[in-house]
Parts: structure tokens; sequence; C-alpha cells
């Protein structure tokens, strides 16, 4: 199986979309090793860090009958292995409701691909035929295309209809010219503290890999992903108020000279938010708490207020007089180290015992914290002044469970 990665995305070799193409990689190869077949031969072309110039219209590559470019680029590098592909990935985010530019030049500069004449297609439209019978893939089980990509925006609706529409009229209308796994919320695929989320989403998409494998091995005709597994690719990170909150939480304007600064107060109402988004109220007793951070790098402290009914963040001390004295708790350290602790760069409890942290007030918070307090089950989470609800239920997710893990083996004597 000859695969070919076009990766349009600005970002290069760091692009969350590769990242997911990647993962779809992995199921597909996965497959193969299962079924004691060689891998798949992947080719991945960044054409950020690629010389391809403009189409110029010149049309010489249909005038020449040898369909060749005039142009000496790197587009001669990728030709031959583009027409021959099994499968091509168009792995790129979405910009501006459609494809990035780098991603648009590539595909114009595919124009020897077809011949001069222009017909009438099953919509009624008109276009130019493709040369090959490769790349109509006709006959064949899966789809020849497939666009994997992220896309800033909380949601799908009206924002990826015009990248969809260009898919239909370069690959076809019928489904089995191109399919996708597209993931709104992209963005917080690189945030690491939301790994517990965003993992398993990870896993959905070589799930798909898998599954694409195994009807093009079939040579089943294609009917699209499963209905279960096209839901939950689907399937927003988080709900869409709990992720605005987040994403404009983290969002801070350039300066005058140009440069963007984030605040520290700023760094640490993300990190605390993300651990909101996270509250699992069935891990605490039924009654209010609070979860008072003083950071050394900050004048402002922050709070936790937990109830049955959710989490939010604030920094009015005033809210504390709802929260009986023996059920509050407060952590005393730096925000590096906190935010380290939170990625798994140091583990929790080691850096409790080597005094890089604080714990003070009632132990069973910090107890609850090493049980899943913040595991990302179903809760309301309430940030400043906005309320939301997150139906994104991952019952085994670590994001502070890992931090206080051995925490209970230390004292039991383990």
């Amino acid at each position: 199986m000859n695969i070919v990665v076009i990766n349009g995305s600005p970002r290069g070799k760091n692009s969350l979309s590769l990242g997911l193409t990647q993962n779809f990689l992995m199921g597909i190869q996965s497959d193969r090793a299962s079924k004691d077949l060689s891998p798949a031969k992947v080719q991945t072309f960044s054409l950020v860090s690629m010389d391809i110039g403009n189409c110029t219209g010149c049309f010489h590559c249909w005038k020449n009958g040898q369909e060749q470019c005039i142009h000496q680029d790197d587009m001669a590098k990728i030709m031959p292995e583009y027409t021959q592909a099994d499968l091509v990935i168009w792995s790129m985010p979405l910009y501006h409701f459609g494809m990035p530019a780098l991603a648009k030049k590539f595909i114009e500069r595919t124009l020897p691909t077809h011949t001069g004449e222009i017909i009438a297609d099953k919509k009624g439209s008109f276009t130019h035929p493709l040369r090959g019978q490769r790349l109509m893939q006709k006959g064949n089980s899966t789809p020849r295309n497939l666009y994997i990509g992220t896309c800033g925006f909380p949601s799908r609706e009206n924002n990826y209809e015009a990248l969809y529409s260009h898919f239909d009229r370069l690959f076809g209308y019928d489904g089995h010219g191109w399919d996708r796994i597209d993931c709104v919320q992209g963005e917080l695929l690189g945030i690491p503290e939301l790994k517990d989320i965003t993992e398993p989403y990870r896993k959905l998409v070589s799930s798909a890999g898998v599954h694409f494998h195994q009807c093009h091995q079939a040579h089943h005709a294609w009917q699209g992903f499963p209905k279960e597994l096209r839901t939950n690719l689907d399937r927003p990170l988080m709900d869409i108020p709990t992720f605005l909150s987040l994403a404009n939480a983290s969002w801070t304007p350039e300066t005058k000279d140009g440069t963007v600064q984030i605040s520290p107060y700023q760094e640490a109402l993300t990190l605390l938010t993300q651990m909101a988004i996270l509250y699992n109220p069935d891990k605490l007793p039924k009654k209010p708490a609070s979860l008072a951070f003083n950071f050394q790098e900050i004048s402002q402290a922050f709070y936790l207020i937990m109830d049955p009914q959710g989490c939010h963040v604030t920094t009015e001390a005033l809210e504390l007089g709802i929260i009986p004295r023996e059920s509050r708790g407060s952590i005393d350290t730096s925000f590096a180290t906190w935010q380290k602790i939170s990625r798994g760069e140091i583990d929790g409890a080691k850096a409790m015992m080597d005094g890089l942290y604080r714990f003070q007030g009632a132990m069973e918070i910090l107890m609850s914290m090493g049980d899943g307090l913040f595991s990302g089950r179903q809760a309301r989470v309430v940030t400043i002044n906005h309320s939301m609800t997150s139906p994104w239920d991952q019952p085994d997710s670590k994001i502070v469970k890992n931090w206080f893990t051995t925490m209970k083996s230390h004292e039991i004597g383990q």
C-alpha cells in the first residue's frame, strides 16, 4: 500500500493536523502488522519547506503532450509519487474557512494530471477530466483521498462547508472519492495538561485507520466510517461554552512592539480553568469545598470553589464565606512547579516530599485529587462570570490524578 501525505500546514512538522495524520497511519500500520503484512510505504511532503512555485496558467502541460509542467521545482519530486499513490492524505488545518494557501498552490500545480478538454460532470457543472485511471480510482474499495485536519473553532457547522464543497468538486460528490476526519477545537490537541481529553480522540483516529485499511484489504465497498465511529470522530472535545472560556482565557493580544506576552496571571488562570473543566464532583464529599493556590510569582490568590454541582475559578476571597473551614485547602508553590507537575514532567508526590510545594488544610481534598477529583467526568463547570456544562466523559482521565497517585503509597509504606 502506497500512501502519500500532503502536509499543507504552515507549521510543518509541528502541525497538529499532522499529529492526527500520524495517529491514523498508526492504525493502518498496526492492522498490517496484525496480518503479517509489510508496513505501508508512507511518504510525507511538507509543503512549507519545499520549493513550489505558482501555476501561471500557461497551459504548457496541456500543449506539450508530456503532462509536464514547464516550471522546474520540487513538484517534480512529488508528482510521480502523488499519481501512483493508493491513498493521498490531505493533512492541513482549516484557514479562513478553507485550505491554507500552501495546499491551494499545490493543487493548482496538479493541473498536468488533467486534460484540456471541458466536459460536464454528473452535477451539471463543467470540469477538466483526469488523465489516469489510477487517479480516478474507479472500481477500488476505499477512497483515494482523505482529509485529516483541525479547526480552531468550536463547531463544524458554518465553518467547513467551503472546504467540503471544494473537495467535492476536486474528488467527486458520491462519497467514494474522498472522506474526512476533521477535529474541531483542534488547538486543544497541543495542550499537554489536557492529554487525558485529547488522547482518547487520537485513539479514535487510529481506530479509523484500522477500519480504513481493513476495507482496503478486503475490497469492501466504502460506506464511510462506521456510524458510531463517525459520531465519535465528529464529537467536539468539550462543550462549546467550556471551550470558549478556556480558549479566551488563554488568548493574549499583541503588545505595541508586535510581540505576544502572556502574563503570569493569565497563565495561572488558564491552568486552573483546565482543572475546573476536569472537575469530578463524585470524588468529593457532598459538601462545598475550596482549594486555594498561592503562586510565588503572582500576588493574586486563586480559588477553586467546588460543590456537587460543579467547580469554578475565582479570585474573590469573599466566596470562601460559604465554605466551612474544615473543608478548605491551600497549595503554596511556584507556578512553574505546578505547571511541570500538571504536565507530568515531575512527580507530584516527590515534589511535595522535596518541599517544592506545601499543602495545608483538609487532607481529604489532597487525597481526592489522587482519586480522580479532576478526572474529567461530567460536571457543571463555571469560570469567572461564565456558566457552562461539560458532557465529555472520560472516567479514566488522570490530568490531576497522576500528580498524587504515589502519595497514598508513601503513606501506607508501599
